[in-house]
């Protein structure tokens, strides 16, 4: 078994300074995710994908 953390950001840019928001300033909005899993040694980012796009519907 592997762990691997699992990482979703929203890309949003500040309209001021004409950058990208730091982590910070999405998790403020609600635009990071993260999280931590356990998945067999050999596995299908793809199955992980959708598991997380089922949980998380835009």
């Amino acid at each position: 078994m592997k762990k691997i953390r699992v990482i979703a950001r929203g890309s949003r840019f500040n309209s001021i300074t004409n950058k990208k928001y730091t982590d910070a300033e999405l998790m403020c909005v609600n635009l990071y995710f993260e999280d931590i899993i356990n998945v067999a040694n050999e596995y299908n980012k793809n199955d992980i994908i959708f598991k997380y796009e089922e949980q998380y519907p835009l």
